[in-house]
């Protein structure tokens, strides 16, 4: 069945918390958003007026929109609230804020395609659970039973402090459903072989250490020169570096959306119903708790013994807590094994009901600001909890929220009627017209872009960036669809096209000279490490050659297969790759090896076997951890298949 799936999963501990927001799961095993494939982009004639997005043809409205962006500014405030504790400035937080939320609207936007692409597949192949099953598995859920019933209050409860529809609630619930057989099937096929595990155990735990010296590249050869001859010859030999890249030019006309703000008016009934519709969703703040930890963590599947001796040390730490000059921040930095929260005192923010395990957030709920509770036992282990806030739930009047509505509907109404002004525009102009003339005609103000590139943006013109490739797309005077940007529509006509082209040397004199230095210097720079590296190999003391030169040994420290960087070089992966193949009868390498702005020569210190026991301890957490990052790459493949052959469409000033 459709739904077994979920049966089996029904306890997990982070069960609810993936079905409050059923994207995030997508998220976790997709990665953060869409990019590329398929028709998409800002294609507002494919979108209706009341939607974000279409989809094949299914529209994204509004409603989901605010509703996925209300959970995402929950989760903004969240991180705020921990930022709190190191950044006392509000200045600063409303401005990390703002930025935040600017990512997040984005993200939103591409959770909820990724979210209908599933349901479109999974209805498509009928995989989506029906009503029958959705309700049965709700009802079966631990968090929503009472003495082993299912309880509709405390069901009604939990939407009201996830600020949900039931029917809302029930889509995600058949959506996660959907994608959990689809992640089974898939992700069934990964495989892992030992060798894999072998290798990935060598770039984690194998180490060692060079020392090195390196020559500034800047700080060579100050007084050469470049000659045009030698400027040309660079010129010559390095083509791909004097690129113009392909060049257009377009006219477009601009529809405001401010400008049609006067032709709406927003009646107060209308927004009473806007604020009744939307009261608990939108205007409802629930209650919440601030809450510290210290978690003494039981791992799965462990002895009696074991678990006794954490029940043991956490009944210590509440006795502990409980004395009057008790800190419970050094006792969390001292005792907690999460750590997440151990360096901040534990402490985990403002939450509203529904983010917790359901053991923890009855605890935390049940007692009043100052109180201790615990131990707390949750599948993660033993908890001993102090709540220092509590916020009650708050309905928003609808005086304070009147101003708000209404100016989002007249945003909402003043941008499709600025939407329609370009739509109906667009088709009165035919094939091969000069939308120059047409505005002539028309008493439209037409304006130029210029030339620009792919990747340029274009002054004047809101969210360039997804405009600009659907202007690569057009034919010399072929008039685009409407396209938006933030809170304006354009109409564009292709006017021109530069086809990428070889820079002549006349017009690139200065940077051919530039480049020039650069590579004189850094082969004089090439040169004097590799008669640096010969007199090594000849038996001289790399701290002697230091000496002589003027130069500082350093030293890498332990490093392993996987770092990326060397303390007082930075980035140096082809050293650290390079180094791998050194061993104690073959301790330099073969040439110096450039590292940024340097060139470096280095000489193995010392390097630690293979161990064995370690290997065998350490093979199976890494054999779970490859098959993981094996079954994501499958399913990002078959997310990239889905996006690939799919028509999606923004309308993005709507966000």
């Amino acid at each position: 069945m459709v739904m077994s799936v979920l049966r089996r999963k029904k306890n997990h501990p982070i069960l609810i918390a993936l079905l409050g927001a059923v994207a995030l799961s997508f998220v976790i095993f997709f990665g953060t958003g869409i990019s590329g494939g398929g028709s998409g982009g800002s294609g507002s004639g494919k979108v209706s007026s009341n939607s974000v997005a279409s989809v094949n043809g299914i529209q994204i409205s509004i409603d989901q929109y605010r509703n996925e962006m209300r959970q995402m500014r929950d989760q903004v405030d969240q991180q705020l609230e921990q930022l709190r504790l190191y950044i006392q400035d509000e200045d600063v937080l409303e401005q990390q804020r703002e930025q935040l939320l600017e990512a997040a609207k984005r993200q939103a936007l591409e959770r909820l395609v990724t979210t209908t692409l599933i349901q479109s597949y999974a209805q498509k192949h009928e995989l989506l659970g029906s009503d029958a099953e959705v309700r049965a598995a709700i009802t079966s859920i631990p968090y929503f039973q009472s003495g082993g019933r299912f309880d509709p209050q405390s069901y009604r409860a939990w939407l009201q402090a996830k600020r949900m529809s039931a029917e809302s609630f029930e889509d995600n619930y058949r959506a996660y459903s959907a994608f959990s057989r689809l992640h089974a099937v898939i992700a069934g096929s990964a495989y892992v072989s030992d060798s894999e595990v072998r290798d990935e155990y060598l770039r984690r735990n194998e180490r060692l250490r060079v020392e090195y010296i390196s020559l500034d590249t800047t700080k060579l050869a100050q007084d050469a020169q470049v000659s045009d001859e030698e400027a040309r010859s660079y010129y010559e030999a390095h083509p791909e570096q004097f690129i113009w890249p392909e060049r257009r030019e377009a006219d477009f006309l601009t529809f405001e959306a401010f400008s049609y703000k006067d032709q709406v008016e927003v009646l107060d009934q209308e927004v009473e119903e806007y604020y009744n519709a939307n009261l608990v969703t939108m205007f409802t703040d629930p209650e919440k708790v601030r809450a510290s930890h210290v978690l003494v963590q039981v791992p799965q599947q462990s002895s009696d013994e074991v678990r006794q001796a954490a029940l043991e040390k956490a009944e210590l730490v509440l006795k502990r807590a409980q004395a009057a000059d008790a800190d419970f921040a050094e006792l969390a930095r001292k005792y907690s094994d999460d750590p997440g929260t151990r360096e901040n005192g534990g402490d985990l923010g403002l939450v509203g009901r529904g983010q917790f395990v359901p053991q923890f957030e009855d605890a935390a709920f049940s007692v009043e600001p100052g109180e201790l509770v615990g131990p707390v036992q949750t599948p993660f282990g033993y908890h001993v909890i102090r709540v220092t806030q509590k916020v009650p739930e708050r309905i928003v009047p609808l005086e304070e929220a009147q101003i708000e509505i209404r100016f989002s509907l007249i945003q909402q109404r003043a941008n499709e009627l600025a939407q329609q002004r370009a739509q109906e525009l667009s088709t009165q102009i035919a094939p091969g017209d000069s939308l120059r003339e047409f505005a002539r005609v028309h008493d439209l103000s037409v304006r130029s872009t210029g030339q620009f590139a792919a990747t340029d943006p274009i002054p004047e013109v809101q969210q360039s960036q997804t405009i600009t490739p659907q202007l690569f797309e057009l034919a010399v005077d072929e008039i685009s669809a409407p396209l938006s940007g933030g809170n304006v529509h354009y109409l564009f006509q292709l006017t021109r096209t530069h086809e990428a082209r070889t820079k002549e040397f006349s017009e690139c004199r200065n940077q051919a000279k530039t480049l020039a230095l650069e590579d004189k210097r850094r082969n004089a720079a090439t040169e004097m490490a590799r008669g640096l590296l010969d007199q090594l190999k000849d038996g001289r003391e790399l701290g002697l050659l230091a000496r002589e030169q003027g130069l500082e040994i350093g030293d890498s420290g332990w490093i392993t297969r996987g770092s990326r960087s060397i303390p007082g070089l930075g980035v140096a992966g082809e050293l650290i790759s390079g180094a791998f193949e050194l061993n104690a009868e073959n301790p330099l390498p073969d040439e110096p090896v450039e590292v940024g702005q340097r060139v470096a020569i280095y000489r193995l210190i010392e390097r630690e076997e293979f161990d064995q026991a370690q290997f065998a301890t350490q093979a199976t957490p890494i054999h779970e951890q490859l098959l993981d990052q094996k079954r994501n790459v499958l399913l990002n493949a078959w997310q990239d298949y889905l996006r690939g052959s799919a028509e999606v469409f923004y309308d993005l000033e709507k966000l």
